[in-house]
This record gives C-alpha cells, structure tokens and sequence, in this order.
C-alpha cells in the first residue's frame, strides 16, 4: 500500500518519498514518525504521546524531538508546493496540514507515467566556484519552529539548485491537459484555504482595529539625562527606569501613589535595570565598572520601599556581549540573552542559580542578530522574544517553557527592531509597531490593533491597564569624532574634538599619505552628506537628495587618493574627489555587502558577503564589470593596512588575501567591522564601550587604552600616531505615561 500525502507519493515498503523525478529515502526514525502521523492523521499529537509510541520511551530529550521533527519537515518540503505539511499547535503538539488518501499499485505506476509540470532540477559547477556573482544575501535564520541547537549543514555556491522554468510536454491529448490543470487549479485553491502562513500577519487573524481616541501623554519623569526602560512591578505599584547622563548609567525606583523615588547604588559600579521577577518585588538588575571590566547580575529586593537592602551577586556577566535578563517565578532559573561565540548571534539561555549551569533555550541566529530581547509571562510559563534577522523586519515568538512549544505571533512591518513589548496578562501580548498597538491572544492568534495618531513611537512599554501604558521613545545619540595622539607611547594627548557641531559626526577615513586631509560625514547640513576636511575647511562632497532616512556606512579612500567608496542605503557607490562625480555601482545593488575595500591597484572593488549562509569575499572589475569568487568559505571584515595589502577576519584569525599570513587575534572580538582599523604593523579594535585595543602583529603582545565615552567607528593613522573614534553621547529623553479610549 502507498499513501499520497500532498505532492509527495510514500511508499513504505521502500521508506521512499517520491513526486515526479525526485526522490528522498528517509532515515529509520523519521520514517516511524511519518507512519505515525498517518496513522493518526485526523488529530493533533501530543509530544509525550511522540516519545511514548515512536521512541517507546518515557522520556526523550526535548533537542532530540526537535531535530527529528525538523527533519521530516525538511524531507517534506516541495520545490513547488510550498505549503508546510506538519503543523505545530502550540502548547498542543503536531498535525498534518493535509489528508492523506491511499493509492493502490496500479494508480500509483498511472500517476508516476503521467507528464506534468516538469520538476525542479539541480544544477552543479563541480568543484568550481560559480561564474556568476552572488544574488542578494542570505539573511540570519530566524528561529525553527522547533527550538533547536542545531542548523541545517550550509550548501556550498556549487550546490545552490537552479529552478527549470516550468513548462508542458504536450504528448497527451489536449484535453486531458486541460483537466489536468483544472483539477491542479483546484488542488492549490484548497489547499491555500487550509494554510495559513506564519511569516506574515494574516488578515485572518486581525479581529480588529481601531483608532484610539481621547489620547493623553504625560511625562512621568524629569531628571536631566536620557531616561528609559521603565519597567512596572508585577503589582502595579512601583515602576523602575535608567537613566543615563553624559556616560554615567544610574537607575531609580518611584512609587506611583505619592512619586516618592529612591535611587539604587552598589558601590562603584554602575546599576542598570533590566528585569522584575514575576509576582514579587524582586528586580533583577545589571552592575557594571567598565574600567576594570566588572559586570554582574544582581538582586534588588523592594519589598520594603523606600528601604533597600544590599543586592545579591548571582552571575557574573560580559561587558561586552551582555544582554536581557529575567528571574523564573520560582527563583530557580534565570533566562538571559548572550552573544553565540560559535555563530556569532544572539541566543537565550537558562542558568540554574544552585548548580551554575547554563543551558540554551532558544538558538542564536547568524552574525550579530537573533534573540535580542524577551519576557517572561506574567505566570512564568511563557517566553516572549524579539528575533531580530539583517535588514527584514524583527518578528516576535513566543516559546512555551513547559511545552517547549514555539509560536510566530507577529512580524513587524518595517525593518530595525523595538524593545517595545510586553504582557497584558498570562495571554495577551501587547506589542507597539510604529504608532500602533497589537494585543495578540495567544490562544486564538487574534490581534486587536489600536493606531496612535499623535506622536507615539516607543522604544520600550510597560502596560499598567488595557489603556494605559508606561513607554520611552528611542531618544537617539548625538555622535561626534574625537582624535588621540600617542595614545600607546604613555605621552596620550587629551581627546580633542574635530569638526564640532549641533549636529552628528561620524566615519573619519584618512589619507594613506602625510596630508591632514579626513573625510567623514556629517548631519551638519541638515542631512547625511559627505564633508572633506581640509586644514581648516570644511567642504561639502555629496549632495544626496532626499536625506531624510540616510543611512551611510564606513567611507573607504582609494589608495591614490582619487576616489571615496561607501555604502548609501545598501547601494554601493563612490565619488570622484576631482569632480564630485557620483558613481552607482549598480551590478552589486542585489548584493547585501557586509564590508569592502580597493584592490591595491583601485582597478576593482572587493567586498564580503554571504550566500547560503556562508561568508565569502569576491572581486568586482570596475572596468570589465566581472564578479571573481576569492575565497569559497569564510571571510568577513576586510582591512587595508595602508601599504595595498589586504587582510580579511575568519574564525577569529587576521588572514591576508593572498593567503600568505594568518595570524591568532588575542584581542576582545569588536562588535562591527567599523570597529577594526589595520596598519603594518598593528590591528586595532574597539569594544564599543571604553576602550581601545592595539595587537602587534609580530608578537601578538596586546596594549590597552580607555576611552573616556562609548565609541565606535575607529580609524589609525599610516605611523600610529593618530587614532581617531566616533564619541557616542546620549539624547536627553523622559519617561511618559499614554492612556486612550
């Protein structure tokens, strides 16, 4: 007997998945698990019943549930039919999205002889790399629907499918053709209306939407300095907020009956909030000294407000790659975000407070994204978290902890992200998109939608009724370029501010020569726009229209001095310094490209991305217009050293390009690749918070200075002399308090 199930014909007697040409042997256990949801096709499963009828065991480990789910919805997956055949019912189990009928032997070899769309098929380069340059990047993999630790293997450029344009072979009757296509027509129509998609917000799901009308916004705080998080109690009467001023970060409690405030301190660190423990008054906050590279999770216990005892101590964390944190309603556990060393992005993890043991919860993406932030339900059984992907909107899960479920319950509509969510209750999540608010039921998915037509873009929230909230606005930050002479030789000049304004200032790039001139960019006309600096004058060099939304990277001169290349809103481009020429590279418009440089000889431009998830850097002739494959797998952050040689960062070795060094970085890894710098004899980074470090290449020998601000974006002078950095100042901001009908 065979069953089909959807596009795919199963034959058990082979454990063979077969459509058209292709074919998939499934491997033991994923086979007794598609037995098994055919068998109990008109139902959802439990997970426990899974591991009770497939595994035969009481308990099986929840990563390996996950991965064998995951690999038979990979197995299942169709090239053409893209709906998903198993369901996850959250907080319920699994189900198949389709009914599965049997086929006898004799219909089934009919079916196999009958021409069709033709299937997709498999193109291959062998060992060679692609001749063609890669289309847009592949982006940070948002979260399975399963949590699991594990992702699928990367494919190789080689190994990338090409799809044949679909096309019939007219070998039958015509109409039979025709039937063909009716009853394929009305397949795809019902099986559109039994699926649901989860990477967008269905109509479906939207039950309502409205204005709000009788809107009021009031400040609830006013100390001097950029005032954030604020963070109701679970009971409704206190609420907690940071504030940061110049670079101190201090953080105060305030009781709302009587706006009695106290501000929480320990000793010489810094006190930032972060979280409070369900149903108690227990805040779980995050000390810092920066100088002596100190960070700890702490416990403020406010039960007795105004009276505050000293915290406990209860994991030390990373300066630099800390994150959100939250206490299980039981005290056992502690939920916190982290950077991922092995992939590079942000996961979530459970630290058992008796046993100092860490777990992950939910994985990390790639590069730099993934759980940037979360909350815990008001019950402790729920987890909600942001997951952040490069340059596509955040989309918000939530994770059931007893469960191990994981549901897609929104996806922004705008890319960037927002800390702005929180729980109403142990089932509505209420999440702020823009000026607009989604109350989303956990259960049925429905999501009430209420748009603020006044000025209303929050950062954070904190929801004290079903119309009221407590938020902060991202204030923003002002960014100006500060410089340090000698900074490593013990005769460190004090920093000195070039090119002041009211404006923003950012990206100083040098030239390779003695010449003084900079060139950086500059808000001081109103707009992101391109500045030279010369001695003492400043000069205007681009002039971008439409500025409002301007987003400019790192500028890169060429090695004669001729040409300036940057990134403008994912575009690459460069100006001609002579004329002011702006030049499009638009053969790389398609291409999301994560650093860049000049060939030694300015003839091409090099430039790192990422396809299939793999990192690779490629060689764009600006005269030949041809793309070149350099490296097949690996490559992120090029440098220049100054002298044409460039080097590239890989699995945390500094490599040249012609593969004739590679040497161990000792150094604290920098968070963006605005924050390396690379002369002959010296890498530089920055940890983006105090301080500057200096690797000698040679030795390896490791020097440090601080920095008086936050920071990003470092340059170096050719001789070592000069370092220069983007100072990072907060903008004064308040805590507000919004309530409507």
């Amino acid at each position: 007997m065979q069953y089909q199930i959807g596009p795919w014909l199963f034959s058990p007697a082979r454990c063979l998945l077969t459509s058209n040409e292709i074919e998939r042997e499934l491997e033991p256990l994923v086979f007794k698990l598609l037995t098994y949801f055919i068998a109990q096709q008109e139902r959802i499963i439990p997970r426990q019943e899974l591991v009770e009828q497939v595994w035969q065991q009481s308990f099986v480990d929840d990563n390996a549930i996950n991965r064998a789910i995951s690999e038979l919805r990979k197995q299942l997956k169709h090239p053409v039919e893209k709906a998903p055949l198993i369901k996850t019912h959250y907080r319920k189990g699994y189900s198949l999205t389709v009914t599965v009928t049997e086929v006898t032997a004799t219909s089934a070899a009919t079916m196999a002889g009958t021409d069709s769309i033709q299937p997709e098929v498999q193109v291959t380069n062998g060992d060679n790399a692609p001749a063609s340059p890669p289309g847009p990047a592949v982006q940070a993999a948002e979260p399975a629907r399963e949590n699991t630790e594990q992702a699928e293997k990367p494919l190789s450029p080689a190994e990338v499918k090409t799809p044949a344009q679909p096309h019939f072979l007219m070998k039958k009757p015509w109409w039979l053709l025709i039937a063909f296509l009716l009853l394929l027509t009305a397949l795809i129509a019902t099986r559109s209306t039994l699926s649901i998609s989860l990477d967008s917000n269905s109509g479906e799901k939207a039950t309502q939407s409205s204005i709000a009308e009788n809107v009021a916004i009031t400040a609830e705080t006013w100390n001097p300095g950029a005032e954030s998080t604020p963070l109701l109690s679970p009971d409704g009467k206190l609420f907690a907020y940071s504030n940061q001023l110049a670079d101190d970060v201090t953080s105060f409690i305030k009781r709302i009956d009587d706006q009695r405030e106290i501000k929480l301190q320990y000793q010489d660190m810094e006190v930032a909030i972060i979280s409070w423990q369900p149903q108690s008054r227990i805040l779980l906050t995050e000390l810092t000294n920066a100088s002596r590279k100190d960070c700890h999770y702490a416990l403020f216990d406010i039960a007795n407000f105004p009276e505050v005892a000293a915290p406990r101590l209860v994991k030390t964390c990373n300066v630099t790659t800390r994150g959100g944190a939250q206490l299980s309603r039981d005290g056992q556990w502690m939920y916190y975000s982290q950077y991922d060393e092995s992939k590079e992005g942000i996961a979530i993890y459970r630290y058992d407070l008796a046993s100092g043991k860490s777990t992950m919860v939910v994985p990390s993406g790639d590069k730099k994204y993934g759980a940037i932030y979360f909350e815990l339900s008001p019950d402790g059984e729920s987890l909600a978290y942001i997951w952040l992907q490069e340059s596509k909107p955040a989309k918000i899960y939530a994770l059931g902890l007893q469960t191990r479920e994981t549901q897609m319950l929104y996806q922004m509509q705008h890319n960037g992200f927002t800390y702005a969510i929180d729980w109403q209750d142990n089932q509505h999540l209420v999440i702020a998109d823009g000026n607009t608010l989604h109350t989303i039921n956990l259960d049925t998915a429905a999501i009430k939608s209420t748009r603020i037509e006044q000025d209303f873009f929050p950062y954070h929230l904190s929801v004290e009724g079903n119309n009221k909230l407590l938020f902060s606005t991202q204030g923003g930050s002002r960014y100006q370029i500060e410089q340090i002479t000698n900074a490593f030789s013990g005769e460190q000049s004090e920093p000195e501010t070039l090119y002041p304004s009211d404006k923003s200032n950012y990206y100083v790039s040098f030239r390779f020569d003695a010449s003084p001139d900079r060139f950086f960019i500059s808000y001081r006309s109103g707009y992101a726009q391109i500045w030279q600096a010369e001695q003492d004058n400043l000069v205007q060099l681009s002039d971008f229209p439409n500025g409002e939304g301007q987003r400019l990277n790192r500028l890169i001169l060429s090695h004669d001095g001729r040409f300036l290349l940057f990134n403008r809103n994912e575009q690459m481009e460069f100006i001609e310094l002579a004329t002011k020429k702006l030049h499009q590279l638009k053969d790389l418009s398609p291409t999301h490209i994560s650093s860049y440089a000049w060939s030694a000889d300015d003839r091409a431009i090099l430039y790192s991305t990422a396809v299939n998830g793999v990192s690779q850097i490629w060689r764009y002739d600006l005269l030949t217009r041809e793309n070149k494959q350099l490296t097949q797998r690996g490559g992120n952050n090029l440098l220049d050293n100054g002298a044409g040689d460039i080097y590239y960062i890989n699995d945390e070795h500094l490599i040249s390009l012609d593969g004739s060094s590679k040497t161990k970085i000792t150094t604290p890894k920098a968070p963006c690749w605005c924050s390396n710098a690379l002369t002959e004899n010296y890498l530089y980074s920055s940890d983006r918070f105090s301080t500057i470090y200096r690797m000698e290449l040679s030795s390896g020998k490791i020097d440090q200075v601080p920095t008086p601000y936050n920071h990003s974006g470092i340059n170096v002078s050719a001789d070592d002399k000069i370092i220069t950095y983007t100072k990072i100042t907060p903008v004064d901001t308040q805590i507000q308090r919004i309530s409507w009908q």
